[in-house]
Order: structure tokens, then C-alpha cells, then sequence
């Protein structure tokens, strides 16, 4: 008792424990699942009630073990849920318990394979334990495998790596650092010279700027889009945004280009007939956070702004609450 740090009724129940994740044991040798789901649960309930397990060592070990037997009951029973819900609790007692990440991986790629809310992220979350499996044991030649085709299926589905998105208000104009002033100053210069010569006739052929290789006469006013020059400003607030929100009925998209911005407006709702107002815009700041650049062929994706409308009513009868939204 002393050398597993619990008292004798705690030496009782880890004997116990023992004794019963080996019938367990047997019986899943015997292809007795349920009997075996059993015999874990007996077994986890008995560490749980009596034990320590939580602070690490051999009953942690032996805690990690038995929940992660049961996961691969769950598994053969295809509950991949269940599985995952017991190889976390594995992996929290024993981080390095390589069948409980393998195990968790297969379980994820089950959830995958499932669809729903438990899909989402399930495949890159499974890459990841099986990362961590080759790296810990890197002989182990069904994970290499599951790894080679989970890779593939991130391929084939172009699935992004899970990341958070913080939410914060656009700070102020006047909320920049030392560094960016200077480049917000270069831009705003080139906005104001624009706006100076937008109603100016062309100047002549003497005053033309040439592209000296192509020798093409140049409207000077073609070195600049204002439209893209207040898109920069205003993004430059906060250069590491993906996403903008606006809550107002009354907002516009902050677009990147003069061309591509909408000549009407968004088709109206189809579910009640009400406009359909902007909401909110992926930037293409996203593109390199999502690594897109790494994709090509039929899978390579680029944007300059998607802007979402969706119903001013918020409407969402007959759809679970939903309806589907204008991205421009």
C-alpha cells in the first residue's frame, strides 16, 4: 500500500481493479464485448471511488490502461464517442499512453467518418495523435499506416488545420503603433494625391508616365486604387484580422478592389422575401492562416473578400432555425 501511495482499503480496490481488468481482459479475447465493457466499468469505478489516480504514478498508469482497453471496445462496437470519451480520460492520467492516443485517432476518424457537430476537426485532431504516436513509438506500423491515410483524406476533403478566433473591437484610428504610423502615413498620402487629381483632366504626353519596357502610354491615376488604399488603411488597424463583424443594418462591406464589388443588390431571403443585409467578411488575411498557399491543382482557393448577407429579418422557419446566406 505504501509503495502505491493509497491506504490498505485503496491497496484493496487497485487489487480489485486488477483482477477485474484481466477478466476483462479475457473477455474481450472471447469476443465477450459487453462483458468486457463491464468488467472496465467495475474496474474504473473501484479507482475512482477509493484511489488517488489522479495525482499520477502506477495507479494512473493502470487507470489509463483499463479506460483505454474499454475504448477499444467502444470501438469495435463502432461508438466512436464513447471511445474518444475514454481515451481522454486515458490520456489525462497518462499523456504518453501510446495505445490510448492510437486508439483516440481511430475514434476520431470514426467521428469523422460519422459527419455531424462530433465531425469537425476530427480528422486534423486525429493526424495529430498519430503524429505523436510514430514520434513515441516510431515501430509502430498500423499507426503509420492510419496516418498515411488520414493524410490522404485531409487531402482529398482540403480540411483546415482547427485554430481560434479571438474577438475584439477594431481599435481606433488613431490606436497604431510606431511602425505601422509610418506605412498608414505612405497610404494615406497616396489616397489624398489620388483624390487631388481625380476630377483633373490628363495631363499631356510629356507629363504621361511610360512603362519603359512595353513603352505604353499610363494614366497616372492607374497606379492606385482608391478602393484598395482605404482597404489597406483600414485592415492596417489591425493587421492580424481574418474576419470583420459589423452589427449595424445599415453597414457595407469594406472592399479590396474597384472591380468585382456588386452592381445590385443581394437576391432577397428566400424564405420570407426580406432584404437580405451584409453581415459579416472573410479577408484574405485568412488565406495564410490557413496555410492555402500549400494547396494546388483542384484544390487551390483565393479571394479578395467574401461578403456575407444574410436575412434582416432573421427569419429561420421550416429549417431548424437556419436559412441560407448570399456570399458575394
Amino acid at each position: 500500500a505504501g509503495e502505491l501511495g493509497v491506504d490498505d482499503m485503496g491497496a484493496e480496490a487497485v487489487v480489485a481493479a486488477l483482477e477485474l481488468k484481466a477478466k476483462a481482459n479475457a473477455d474481450y479475447s472471447a469476443g465477450k464485448l459487453e462483458d468486457a465493457v463491464q468488467g472496465y466499468e467495475s474496474a474504473v469505478l473501484l479507482l475512482e471511488a477509493h484511489c488517488g489516480w489522479k495525482s499520477g504514478g502506477q495507479i494512473a498508469s493502470e487507470y489509463a490502461k483499463i479506460r483505454s482497453n474499454r475504448a477499444e471496445c467502444r470501438l469495435k462496437g463502432s461508438d466512436g464517442e464513447r471511445a474518444k470519451e475514454d481515451c481522454d480520460a486515458a490520456l489525462k492520467a497518462d499523456p504518453k499512453n501510446v495505445k490510448a492516443l492510437f486508439r483516440r485517432a481511430k475514434a476520431l476518424v470514426l467521428l469523422h467518418k460519422g459527419g455531424g457537430g462530433a465531425a469537425c476537426g476530427a480528422l486534423h485532431g486525429a493526424k495529430r495523435d498519430l503524429e505523436e504516436v510514430v514520434r513515441l513509438d516510431e515501430d509502430c506500423e498500423p499507426a503509420w499506416g492510419l496516418l498515411r491515410d488520414v493524410k490522404a483524406m485531409c487531402e482529398e476533403e482540403y480540411l483546415f488545420r482547427e485554430q481560434e478566433i479571438v474577438i475584439d473591437d477594431e481599435p481606433d484610428a488613431g490606436e497604431t503603433n510606431a511602425r505601422q504610423e509610418k506605412e498608414l502615413a505612405h497610404i494615406q498620402k497616396l489616397l489624398d494625391d489620388y483624390k487631388k487629381d481625380e476630377n483633373k483632366e490628363l495631363r499631356d504626353d510629356a507629363d504621361s508616365v511610360f512603362d519603359d519596357k512595353n513603352q505604353e502610354k499610363k494614366d497616372p491615376r492607374d497606379k492606385v486604387d482608391p478602393v484598395f488604399l482605404r482597404f489597406k488603411l483600414r485592415t492596417d488597424r489591425s493587421p492580424g484580422q481574418v474576419l470583420r463583424y459589423n452589427f449595424s443594418s445599415e453597414a457595407q462591406p469594406l472592399w479590396m478592389h474597384t472591380e468585382g464589388r456588386p452592381s445590385v443588390p443581394p437576391p432577397s431571403c428566400p424564405g420570407c422575401g426580406a432584404e437580405r443585409h451584409f453581415e459579416f467578411q472573410v479577408l484574405p488575411q485568412m488565406l495564410s492562416k490557413i496555410e492555402a498557399d500549400t494547396k494546388s491543382g483542384e484544390h487551390e482557393i483565393d479571394w479578395g473578400t467574401l461578403a456575407v448577407f444574410s436575412c434582416s429579418a432573421s427569419c429561420g422557419g421550416g429549417m431548424g432555425g437556419y436559412r441560407e446566406e448570399y456570399v458575394h
